[in-house]
């Protein structure tokens, strides 16, 4: 193949299809230009028919992978899914069960809190204590509310007898106190007689300072202490 010096100007009919350029040629495309004025990247080596063979082998690989990264990209997406509407008929509630009533007699009822007629029953329900003043034996208001349900209860249950006990707190002599406690039980029992209990059923007593409920010495456990207590001794209950 004939060698062009560099400068020439490539024309011609007899100027080769594919012309040497050293190392390097050229085609046809490259014809009409001056040879110092070619590129290096215009230059390719001769074209066999191995080259055109791999060159067509290259480009059926390409376009086969770019038709699977395509199909890839695609299933790698499925649409979205619609959300579905139960049609279903709900079933209704089930039927909530109720007790039957059954024919067992009368209903008995249950009492809650002491027998009535029992001691448990005066003490809670009527109330067994009025309290006094300080060196007082008399009957005041709050006292009678308390002695007339006394009297209503001994009048439900005429086989009873009481004994009322009168009780000081811890100041004075003993012989006071006793002295003083008894006065006390006495006013009792005549309210409760002159409301028409028999005074047949009524014992009385004096304790003094002797029973005190409270054991302190304050103003709050001598109030307690200074009291007369009814007391059922028969006839009451079981």
């Amino acid at each position: 193949m004939p060698r062009i010096r560099p400068g020439r100007l490539l024309c011609g009919k007899k100027t080769p299809k594919t012309i040497d350029f050293g190392k390097k040629t050229f085609r046809e495309p490259l014809l009409g230009r001056r040879v110092d004025k070619i590129k290096s990247y215009e230059l390719t080596k001769p074209e066999g028919w191995k080259g055109r063979y791999m060159k067509l082998v290259n480009l059926q690989f390409v376009t086969v992978a770019g038709i699977a990264l395509a199909l890839g990209a695609c299933a790698s997406k499925p649409p979205p899914e619609e959300p579905v509407v139960s049609t279903a008929p709900t079933e209704p509630p089930p039927p909530v069960s109720r007790p039957t009533q059954t024919e067992t007699g009368p209903i008995v009822t249950q009492n809650v809190g002491p027998r009535a007629g029992s001691v448990q029953d005066f003490i809670v329900n009527v109330g067994d204590r009025v309290y006094f003043d300080t060196d007082r034996y008399n009957i005041d208001g709050e006292d009678m509310a308390v002695l007339n349900r006394q009297v209503a209860w001994l009048r439900s249950y005429p086989n009873t007898t009481i004994m009322v006990a009168g009780n000081c707190d811890e100041r004075g002599t003993r012989e006071y106190n006793l002295g003083l406690g008894e006065r006390r039980a006495n006013a009792v029992k005549d309210y409760l007689v002159s409301q028409g209990v028999s005074a047949s059923r009524i014992e009385t007593i004096s304790y003094g300072k002797e029973r005190p409920i409270d054991g302190r010495s304050t103003e709050e456990a001598w109030a307690t202490n200074r009291n007369s207590q009814t007391q059922i001794i028969d006839g009451a209950v079981g």
